[in-house]
C-alpha cells in the first residue's frame, strides 16, 4: 500500500489539495473526493481567528471552518485509519511571508513535481516576489495560485522537505 498524503488550504470559493505519494508531489485537485487513490495521511490548515480581519468579515472564519471539517470528513469516507495532522499557519510556515516563503520552497519541487503545476506558476512566484520586495504590504493578487500553492507548501512541510520558511530540509 501506497503512502498517500492529501495536503488541503481549505477555502470558502476555491479549496486546493495537494496529493503525494511516498512524498513526491503528484498532483492538485479542488476536491478531496477527485483524489481517487486511499488516502493514509491529511494534512489540513485550521483557520485560526486573530482579530485582524483586514475588511474581512470575521464570520468567513466560520464558514472556513466548517468547510475544512467536511474536507476531513471526505478524507477520511469509511477509512477512520487516515491519519489527519491538523496545522495552524504558523506552524507550517511560521511567520514568514507568503511571497518569500514561495521563492524558497520553489526549490524544493523537482523538475516533475513542477510539471504537474500551471505552467504559469513559476512566473507568478517571481512576480509576486518582486512586486513584494517593493512593498512588503502587498496581499496577494493571485488568490487561486496562492490555495494551491498553500496546499503544497503544507504538504512538503508535514513529509520534512521544507523549514517554515520554505527551504529546503530533505531533498529528493
Amino acid at each position: 500500500m501506497s503512502d498517500v498524503l492529501v495536503a488541503v488550504d481549505p477555502a470558502v470559493k476555491q479549496p486546493y489539495c495537494s496529493v503525494f505519494v511516498g512524498g513526491v508531489l503528484i498532483g492538485i485537485t479542488d476536491d478531496v473526493r477527485k483524489v481517487g487513490m486511499c488516502i493514509t495521511r491529511f494534512a489540513i490548515e485550521i483557520p485560526k481567528i486573530t482579530g485582524q480581519t483586514r475588511g474581512k468579515d470575521p464570520n468567513d472564519m466560520l464558514l472556513l471552518t466548517r468547510a475544512a471539517d467536511r474536507y476531513i470528513t471526505e478524507a477520511r469516507g469509511n477509512n477512520e485509519s487516515v491519519c489527519v495532522q491538523e496545522y495552524g499557519v504558523n506552524d507550517w510556515k511560521g511567520s514568514t511571508a507568503k511571497p518569500i516563503y514561495w521563492r524558497n520552497a520553489w526549490a524544493a519541487l523537482s523538475k516533475t513535481e513542477r510539471r504537474v503545476l500551471p505552467p504559469d506558476t513559476a512566473s507568478k512566484i517571481v512576480a509576486w516576489h518582486q512586486k513584494y520586495r517593493v512593498n512588503p504590504k502587498l496581499r496577494m493578487q493571485y488568490a487561486t495560485i496562492s490555495n494551491y500553492l498553500d496546499s503544497i507548501g503544507i504538504g512538503l512541510f508535514h513529509c520534512g522537505r521544507v523549514d517554515q520558511m520554505g527551504r529546503v530540509r530533505t531533498p529528493l
